[in-house]
């Protein structure tokens, strides 16, 4: 597996995340913490393809921007899976023998992440990110009627065979171009020509047309005003931000609410609506990190802890209510849950910036910064949690092997 994927690990650990909850013994501890690696690992990978998407789709309004990081994440397990042929170290039982275990793509995500950080992580996605965006531009279908117009023939699409319950039946479709043939499937008819119609372009190394247009930025550059400069420089004090990791320009992104951005479009600045979408999903990996290194992970549900150190009410005590003040005067926001959110949005509109800085420079000091940062709010947070007796309780009588009678 080193070899294949050109990288080494403390064999005990890769070792742990290539059982199967199916090979027995396996330690109640260790199935339960593979389990949480697959949640953390498409955290990480959540984290890296909005920074991708953030950096080279520029043009992708922050809802696209969305939509493309929900419907992503399981494609790019399967070519990680696929390529590096990963069901080969997978140790499972006999009853597993002939299924495929795709997750173990986010476990190795985890450790990778683990042991080189976060860069080489996206380094090594970085390829797939690419491959995806440039496929997801194609219209495979029109594709393949021009190359069948070149040869003088049309492409025939023929429904071969169906399976599954009618609610969501399966349809196998077979596309011929003269001798040439390859087989896609789907839910929909229409869903199974494509399909085949892609996997006919990839079987034949059909030219892969990207149809997306250039962008061409004929925009004014904004010109900060020495007011601005001083707004900015004390809201960067107010947050303790460091100058060296986020510059005055990034700033004024950072507190760019999308209704000025949308009054004043000749100016070169989106809003903080995309960046934050980025900041959020570092947020949410660090969130997991954060659980894993200060918690008991044996006795922590680590999606239920992190949805409480990540609810707005407790992270916007970190952002000081003085940091919006200059938002106010284009959003004219007055009312309280309002001003909460943006002052989120300026949370995770800060720590995307930061974690972008950290990719272009591949400074190790902006991480850790940036993971201070994100661990001193996530710790804010963690105080307003109410000690939960009962689960208290049940950890005693579990660890003195006691049983509950329960009596009115």
């Amino acid at each position: 597996l080193e070899n294949r994927i050109n990288m080494t690990f403390p064999h005990d650990k890769l070792e742990e995340i290539l059982y199967h909850a199916s090979y027995q013994p396996q330690d109640s501890n260790l199935l339960k913490r593979n389990k949480e690696y697959i949640y953390w690992g498409y955290a990480i990978m959540n984290a890296a393809y909005s920074l991708y998407l953030y950096q080279y789709e520029q043009n992708l309004s922050e809802g696209k921007l969305s939509s493309k990081l929900a419907c992503a994440h399981r494609h790019f397990q399967d070519s990680i899976f696929k390529k590096y042929g990963l069901e080969d170290f997978v140790i499972k039982s006999k009853g597993e023998i002939n299924k495929l275990h795709p997750d173990i793509a986010e476990k190795l995500i985890v450790l990778m992440y683990q042991q080189y950080g976060f860069k080489k992580v996206y380094d090594f996605l970085f390829p797939f990110f690419k491959l995806f965006d440039d496929r997801d531009n194609i219209d495979y279908k029109t594709l393949l009627q021009e190359y069948a117009q070149s040869k003088k023939v049309a492409p025939i699409y023929e429904i071969i065979g169906s399976f599954g319950p009618e609610h969501e039946k399966k349809y196998i479709c077979k596309v011929i171009i003269k001798k040439m043939t390859a087989i896609g499937e789907a839910i929909g008819k229409k869903k199974a020509e494509k399909e085949a119609a892609k996997q006919f372009a990839l079987k034949y190394k059909i030219q892969l047309v990207n149809n997306k247009k250039n962008n061409v930025n004929n925009k004014q550059i904004r010109i900060l005003s020495a007011r601005r400069k001083k707004e900015l420089a004390d809201t960067m004090k107010l947050l303790h931000l460091n100058e060296k990791f986020i510059s005055y320009r990034q700033m004024d992104e950072v507190l760019m609410h999308r209704s000025y951005a949308n009054e004043h479009r000749n100016l070169g600045y989106c809003s903080n609506a995309r960046i934050a979408i980025v900041g959020a999903n570092v947020l949410l990996m660090l969130c997991v990190e954060y659980i894993f290194e200060n918690y008991d992970t044996v006795q922590v549900n680590i999606k239920r802890e992190h949805g409480f150190l990540l609810k707005e009410h407790n992270l916007v005590k970190s952002i000081p209510e003085d940091s919006i003040k200059f938002l106010l005067k284009s959003t004219q926001a007055e009312n309280e849950k309002t001003r909460m959110r943006l002052r989120i949005d300026i949370l995770k509109s800060v720590i995307g910036m930061m974690w972008k800085n950290y990719i272009d420079q591949n400074d190790s000091m902006i991480a850790q910064f940036v993971k201070e940062f994100a661990y001193n709010v996530l710790s804010i947070s963690a105080k307003d949690k109410k000690l939960d007796f009962t689960t208290f309780l049940q950890e005693v009588i579990q660890t003195f092997g006691w049983v509950i009678t329960k009596k009115c």
